[in-house]
Formats: C-alpha cells, structure tokens, sequence
C-alpha cells in the first residue's frame, strides 16, 4: 500500500519543477500508468516513513527517467526482449536481474562476479551478429557467454509487458531489484517506451533457437588491433560453431552465480 502522504509530497515537488513533463502526463493514459508503477515501485522500496534522503532520491529517480522518455532509445525493442527474455525462462531471475547493466557503455549485458553474457537476438534465422572486439575479448580470469536467439513478431507472441510481469512475480520479495529492473527498462526504451506493450515475439522460436558459446570460441578479427584503432565492431556467423552444454560448462567453471544450467529449463 502507498505511503499516501510520501505520495502527495512527491506529486507537489514534481508539479512545482517540472510543470511540463505534468502537462504531458495529464493528457496520455500510457504515461500515467507507467508513472504510477514507477512510482509505486519506488515507494514500495524505500523505508517507512521515508527520510528526507529517500524522497530526494525518488525525485531524481523519476525525473531521469522522464528525461529519458524524450531520448533516443538505448537499444531496440528486439534487443530489449531479449534480455528479459533470458531472465523471465530462467529460475534464477534474481541473480540476473541483479547482474543486468544500467550503463549503455557496459561490455556485457549481464555481469555477477566473473560471470558474464552478453545476448545476442536476429530475425533472420542464420546466427550472425554484431560483436564489439571488446565483447569477444574476455578480461583474464573471467568466464564470458555469448546467448544467441531468434525472434520474429507474432500476433499469439509476448510483448515487453508479458515478460516483465513473469519476472516480477519471480522478484516480488525484491522491491530493490524491481525498482532496479524498472530503471533499466525505462532509461533503454527511451522515446520508444510507447511501444513496451504492442510488439509481440514469438516466445515459441526463441525457446527452440536458444543456444549458447563461449565467447573465447566466436570468430573475431586480429586481436593485434593498432593502439591508434578503437571502437572495433564486426559480423561474425556462428552457425558452424558448437554449443556449449550448460550443465557441463557449469561443472567445469564451478559455482555458477547466474544459474547457468537453469537457463534451458
């Protein structure tokens, strides 16, 4: 239940500053909604009553975040429904969503200790993506998986909101990485946030095209790259390369904090 007076003192503050991100929010039903589950997600994991800190914190939460819903998008839709994709099939949702990037510069897309993998998603049914040379190149000491899947739209699919849903009914004792997931979420889809209930991917394929590689094994260019060269990104195919047996990898790298042995569940 919200905290109904942290709720009308936040409601001022943001009316008071940002006058015109209110005009915006009276008019659009989407917008509202998606505010109020920000909104609740942030009250939800603060302390209560909260501090003068929480609420200043909260504040700078929302702000960016509507900040960003006039910026580009960090990352399209397909690449964003990958990712949750990952996480709501796998039965350690936790661990992933607490190793998810927030930062668009961070190498992988997910990283816990020194495990790492980065997720690659393509509509055409032939495994060739695009790699960064820092993605293929492991830092030492650290175990790197590349999750390559296919997807396609599908009107029976599951859309953004589908798999957000899963995950949260995996999490709901969590309101730290609910409000963690929420953020990611709203800072990637940028001006594209309209779109988080209306592209639906076929889970079905996704399911059977699902493999993984060892980042160490993807073709990748010559590593003797001129410390005058950087930024280095290419195609590579990986369709002749072998998958890695997760229950396997798992036994020979050790423990595994990302659960790598549930993900094929």
């Amino acid at each position: 239940m919200l905290n109904a007076r942290f709720l009308t003192l936040i409601m001022e503050i943001l009316r008071e500053k940002y006058s015109q991100s209110f005009v915006v929010l009276g008019v659009d039903s989407v917008l509202q909604t998606y505010f109020l589950h920000i909104l609740s997600t942030i009250i939800v994991s603060l302390d209560n009553p909260p501090n003068s800190q929480d609420i200043i914190q909260a504040i700078k939460i929302l702000v960016e975040l509507f900040r960003a819903l006039t910026r580009p998008p960090r990352k399209s839709i397909q690449g964003l429904w990958a990712e949750l994709y990952l996480m709501a099939r796998s039965n350690q949702s936790f661990a992933l969503v607490k190793a998810w990037h927030i930062r668009p510069e961070d190498r992988y897309d997910f990283s816990l200790g020194n495990q790492r993998i980065e997720i690659k998603s393509t509509s055409h049914r032939v495994r060739q993506h695009h790699f960064s040379f820092r993605a293929t190149s492991s830092p030492a000491g650290t175990e790197v998986l590349i999750a390559s899947l296919f997807v396609e739209r599908s009107q029976a699919g599951q859309s953004l909101v589908d798999l957000l849903e899963k995950i949260r009914s995996c999490i709901i004792d969590r309101p730290d990485l609910l409000l963690h997931m929420d953020e990611i979420v709203g800072l990637t889809l940028g001006s594209s946030w309209r779109h988080i209930s209306s592209r639906d991917l076929m889970k079905k394929l996704a399911e059977e095209s699902l493999a993984f590689y060892e980042a160490s094994a993807v073709p990748s260019v010559n590593p003797e790259i001129p410390i005058t060269v950087s930024n280095v990104h290419f195609m590579t195919d990986l369709t002749d390369l072998q998958p890695v047996n997760l229950t396997t990898y798992q036994v020979r790298v050790g423990c595994s904090r990302l659960g790598y042995s549930r993900m094929m569940a």
